[in-house]
């Protein structure tokens, strides 16, 4: 019979024997095992974006070129003596209606080399300057000719704004006047007459209005002289032409030639 202290050293033999198996067996198991560990997800720092420090640039360079400046132009001068025949564009004219300013029946147009006003308004005046020059001396030359109904041409100098102008006024039934018309168009008459040497009715006439710089006026139509005034101020101002109609209307004036020249009346005289 076997007692219970005799097998206490029996048990724990067989017990260290197990527990030595067991270990054995571990150890085996963990010369084949793998262990896989869970990846590590990188950490992204946020960082500029640098070049390189090999990296070279070639610096650029700019290249300062030498340029021959271009010569400023010249202003185009228009010509202070000079004929305008009406066959090129007007270079250097403006225009303005007195009397009936608020009206817009006129026309204004170049045909055929002339220059054509055509005004269906009651007491209307449309003047063309020219806008270049200031004249202190000159001759204005005009031709023209009536073909519409009663109508009236004028030829001006001394044109300032703030003065007005001086004003040669010829109509077709043979009257002519010398009259100063003011800023806002008032025409104070100064002296007014009637000749033969006009041109009646439906035709073609010369008129030429002197503004010399010895302070005198003459008037002429046709070559033939109406009136002459010494002692008498006009100041250096734009030269133009002007048509006018009054009670009988349309009006249609057709000038053929304008000329700007020096003033020489022995030129005129016949």
């Amino acid at each position: 019979m076997v007692t219970s202290f005799e097998m206490e050293p029996k048990c724990s033999f067989w017990r260290l024997c197990l527990l030595s198996s067991l270990l054995c067996m571990s150890v085996a198991a963990c010369g084949e095992t793998q262990v896989i560990l869970p990846p590590i997800m990188p950490t992204y720092a946020r960082t500029s974006t640098l070049i390189p420090s090999e990296t070279v640039i070639a610096p650029i360079h700019t290249a300062r070129s030498i340029l021959t400046p271009s010569p400023t132009a010249e202003p185009v001068r228009l010509p202070y003596y000079f004929v305008e025949d009406f066959r090129d564009d007007l270079a250097g004219w403006s225009h303005f209606v007195v009397g009936n300013q608020e009206t817009e029946d006129y026309k204004l147009y170049r045909e055929r080399g002339r220059m054509i006003y055509m005004i269906d308004a009651v007491d209307t005046g449309v003047y063309q300057i020219y806008d270049e020059q200031s004249y202190s001396d000159v001759r204005v030359d005009v031709q023209a000719e009536n073909v519409g109904t009663l109508s009236s041409v004028s030829i001006l100098c001394g044109y300032l704004e703030g003065w007005g102008w001086m004003e040669y006024n010829i109509t077709s039934q043979g009257l002519y006047s010398l009259r100063h018309v003011n800023k806002n168009g008032e025409i104070s008459l100064l002296h007014e007459g009637a000749s033969l040497s006009i041109n009646l009715g439906e035709d073609m006439n010369d008129y030429t209005l002197i503004c010399s710089a010895s302070r005198s006026v003459s008037l002429f139509a046709n070559t033939r002289q109406l009136y002459y005034r010494d002692s008498f101020d006009v100041p250096v101002g734009r030269v133009g032409v002007g048509v006018w109609a009054y009670d009988l209307h349309p009006v249609t004036v057709e000038v053929e030639e304008i000329e700007f020249s020096d003033p020489n009346i022995e030129e005129i005289i016949q």
